[in-house]
């Protein structure tokens, strides 16, 4: 029961920050800054099988179809970092709302030992 209240009280968190976000001042941005963009992701679960409760924070930085990101699972009870992801992608538009976007990811350790690369392509399709 209380990690189900801490995941509730983080999502309670999490929607209060999106819901105090001013877009006037997102519209007032430097024209030297508007292809740029900064991210700050946060994805909470809990396994109700393994009755863990897993933070994944994710920085995004992204300028003119490029992103580059980070990010690492947390379990929030042992506050232990899991492997750390850092990755690379381009989105290139074939079509109007179709985008393939190839990446590459290098997977590492809490130690920063790396552990794999992955190379790939996402599709991406806009339904609305």
């Amino acid at each position: 029961m209380k990690k189900l209240v801490m995941l509730a009280g983080a999502l309670a968190f999490a929607g209060s920050l999106a819901a105090c976000q001013d877009e006037a001042k997102a519209q007032e941005m430097p024209a030297a800054l508007t292809g740029l963009g900064i991210e700050l992701n946060n994805d909470i679960s809990y396994n109700i099988d393994t009755e863990v409760a897993t933070a994944e924070p994710e920085i995004v930085v992204s300028a003119y179809g490029a992103q580059a990101y980070a990010s690492t699972p947390i379990d929030i009870e042992e506050v232990e970092l899991g492997n750390i992801e850092v990755g690379l992608s381009y989105g290139i538009n074939i079509l109007d709302g179709v985008a393939l976007v190839p990446y590459v990811e290098g997977n590492f350790t809490d130690s920063f030992d790396h552990i794999d690369t992955v190379v790939g392509i996402r599709t991406s399709v806009k339904l609305f």
